[in-house]
């Protein structure tokens, strides 16, 4: 049943890279790097190998592939601007890429992010927490204090500098409700300190602007369609239009040098890939074979235009570098898999579509290892992913190809709340944590016993983060439909998390559900510990003790009602993991007790 030679130790050796970008005047590619708890930023050339390590000691926080970018060129290739610290602080760097000399340029408890060199070298831009509000600064390339241009009552982020250096557009919610989806695109003189909204979003988010390179028009990703779309309008905020309009989310613009295209990464479900679009007539350029080689993200032009530089992964192959010419077949240029690992046998996974209890569509990815058979009788998992809004793509899960290895199908929803599906789609469950997102991995769950192979009485559910939630309230209001449950840093009680979590949890709580004091019956109904007097399962819960999103206090309390009422549960601390498990023999420890509690259990 089991395919072994899949071992979590073989996975563990795959480093994690993120955060790419092309130097502005020749072929090399900046990016992050991160193996058993280690980030570095390493420096990688088309004409010369092998890649050089820039960074040893002092690194972005994390090498992820969701968020801001933390790493930014100067206009003449000679440095790289970057957030980091040594001791997991976030403050604003600059490295010499030829010398290596390294100095940090702010100086204080608050976090910074997205750092941008202004046109002529001369200054940084940069986004700082302040009190929990990000306002966008400035900052001298030789240090010294910020100097604030944005109006601190409200937040504001995704700075961009105009060619001339005047001018940096930005996106922000200035509207009374700072718990609504609302976004506009502004701008701000950077002499004077001036705003101006450009958009009027009126309960949508614009946000994501870039000048085009001469300086007349702004490129930006609106949803007021439904759909996620680049829009582009001219400086002052007139002639708005979306470029090439469609049922599919188009993010992170990049204006090719010249000017005459956009890039950008389309998403359509479980598919993420490169599109580019002419930006007068909105007519599409195809990349030759680009869509094959993974999910794509973290674009940015190498310095000819001829060519895009990209992260991609797919379910078989882990993130790498690659170069996607506009005219030639796409080229893979950094090895992130080792030799031993591409060899064995991994899944990829096929596309399902399902109806869940409301008869809502759910797109899902159904990992089957090679050799099942009919009426055989195997155990199933229902995996749940963070966020909520986030999605399950066709990228790299290893952790999904090592149950798939240890005998196990996994089918992973992309349950409502997730993006890929339009606005509606992703709201789906505001103000209804728990509600029907839940209802849809119920869904999976019956859609995993209508498979021929599967036994009614093996089925588990198991995700981390929001999927550890979904995990423990599944097992509390379904205590008849899963047989196993595996929580990895999973909320317990939404209302105690909105005074635990840090900054970005507490505001996508207040967005999302509301505030414990007004909204006291919805965050009740949501809580696992109000249910968890019904759990039968037996529970897995794994949890890092330096976790500020979901802090460990949530998995403790859910120990304590557990022990308290005699439940069969599992329960395990990582000393110095934060919301995730980055060292290896950790990760390793989570993997090898997830498939021996399923074994016994399922």
């Amino acid at each position: 049943m089991r395919n072994r030679s899949v071992t979590p130790h073989a996975i563990a050796c795959v480093p994690l890279i993120g955060q790419a970008v092309a130097a502005p005047r020749d072929s090399r590619v900046a990016y992050v790097v991160e193996h058993d708890a280690r980030v570095q930023i390493v420096l990688l050339s088309l004409e010369e190998r092998p890649s050089r390590t820039l960074t040893a000691d002092v690194a972005p926080p994390s090498a992820r592939t969701w968020g801001p970018r933390d790493i930014d060129w100067s206009p003449d290739g000679r440095s790289l601007a970057f957030v980091g610290g040594e001791h997991g602080e976030s403050n604003l760097w600059m490295i010499d890429v030829e010398t290596g000399d390294l100095r940090r340029l702010t100086h204080y408890n608050w976090s910074d992010h997205s750092p941008r060199w202004s046109p002529d070298g001369r200054w940084l831009s940069i986004v700082t927490e302040v009190d929990g509000i990000d306002c966008v600064n400035v900052v001298d390339r030789n240090g010294g204090w910020p100097r604030r241009l944005t109006d601190p009552s409200f937040p504001s982020a995704e700075p961009a500098w105009s060619p001339d250096g005047t001018t940096i557009a930005f996106q922000s919610n200035r509207g009374d409700d700072q718990r609504s989806h609302n976004r506009d695109i502004w701008i701000v003189d950077v002499a004077s300190g001036d705003e101006r909204r450009l958009t009027e979003a009126d309960g949508h988010a614009d946000t994501g602007p870039v000048w085009s390179p001469d300086g007349t028009r702004i490129a930006f990703v609106s949803e007021r369609s439904g759909w996620k779309q680049i829009w582009t309008m001219t400086a002052d905020g007139s002639d708005q239009h979306p470029l090439a309009p469609e049922e599919a989310e188009q993010i992170e613009p990049v204006w090719r040098p010249g000017g005459q295209h956009l890039a950008a990464v389309r998403r359509d479900g479980v598919v993420a890939e490169p599109l580019v679009i002419d930006a007068t007539t909105g007519e599409r350029v195809v990349l030759p074979s680009a869509s094959a080689i993974g999910t794509i993200g973290s674009l940015s032009w190498f310095a000819t235009g001829n060519a895009l530089c990209a992260i991609a992964g797919s379910p078989t192959s882990a993130n790498d570098i690659w170069k996607l010419p506009l005219a030639a077949e796409p080229t893979r240029i950094s090895d992130a898999m080792p030799a031993t690992l591409v060899a064995q046998p991994l899944v990829q996974p096929s596309t399902i579509r399902f109806a869940s209890g409301d008869g809502q569509e759910i797109e899902a990815l159904l990992f089957t290892p090679h050799d099942v058979k009919p009426d055989e009788g195997r155990p199933g998992l229902v995996y749940v992913h963070g966020g909520p809004t986030w999605q399950v793509e066709r990228s790299w899960l290893p952790e999904i190809q090592h149950l798939v290895g240890a005998g196990y199908t996994v089918l992973a929803p992309n349950f409502r709340g997730s993006t890929g599906y339009g606005r509606d789609f992703d709201r789906a469950n505001d103000q209804d944590w728990g509600g029907g997102d839940l209802e849809d991995c119920v869904a999976a769950a019956a859609e995993l016993r209508r498979l021929g192979w599967i036994a009614a009485d093996r089925v588990g559910i198991w995700g981390g983060s929001y999927g550890g939630y979904l995990t423990l309230l599944a097992l509390g209001k379904h205590p008849d439909v899963f047989q196993a449950g595996v929580d990895l840093y999973g909320s317990s009680d939404e209302a105690t998390l909105w005074m635990q979590s840090d900054t970005p949890g507490r505001r996508g709580i207040e967005e999302e559900v509301g505030v414990p004091l007004l909204d006291r019956e919805r965050f009740r109904a949501g809580a696992p510990l109000s249910y968890v007097d019904q759990i039968k399962a037996p529970l897995l819960m794994l949890h890092g003790e330096d976790d500020r999103r979901v802090t460990l206090a949530q998995s403790e309390a859910m120990r304590t009602a557990l022990d308290r009422l005699g439940k069969v549960f599992e329960y395990h601390r990582y000393p110095g993991e934060p919301h995730g498990f980055r060292k290896i023999d950790n990760w390793i420890d989570v993997q090898v007790k997830t498939v021996d509690f399923l074994g016994r259990f399922l």
